[in-house]
């Protein structure tokens, strides 16, 4: 994973289930990787799908927050990186995501999860 341009942020989010409990992270950085934000979220039971919305759509409101305008937008979930590229979301993560999308400088990218750097509580 690379840093994203100069005047450029990144934005890491990931959503996951275990034993029946969801959870959702998002993490914000500058250019340099220096973290501006972060958060984490305790979803209840859910599916992985929604899990992964859930963290993109705040990830995207806490962005807004922040006025940022250009920003990269990492995850490992293909299905919700394609609708969001593609325009076609699905009903099942619809909700999260469909009411905050507007013309933006922000690129959507999928990352292999393989390749991502593990997001845990303690980083926050």
């Amino acid at each position: 994973m690379e840093a994203p341009p100069l005047t450029s942020f990144k934005l890491n989010f990931d959503g996951s289930v275990k034993n029946n409990s969801a959870a959702a992270g998002v993490i914000i950085r500058d250019s340099d990787g220096t973290p501006i934000t972060t958060q984490a979220f305790n979803l209840g039971t859910t599916n992985a799908i929604v899990a992964e919305a859930f963290g993109l759509h705040k990830g995207i409101i806490l962005a807004l927050q922040q006025g940022i305008q250009n920003l990269q937008i990492e995850g490992d979930n293909l299905l919700v990186v394609n609708a969001v590229n593609e325009k076609q979301i699905e009903q099942q993560i619809g909700l999260q995501i469909l009411d905050i999308l507007s013309p933006t400088n922000w690129i959507f990218l999928f990352v292999p999860p393989q390749l991502c750097t593990p997001f845990s509580p303690q980083m926050l």
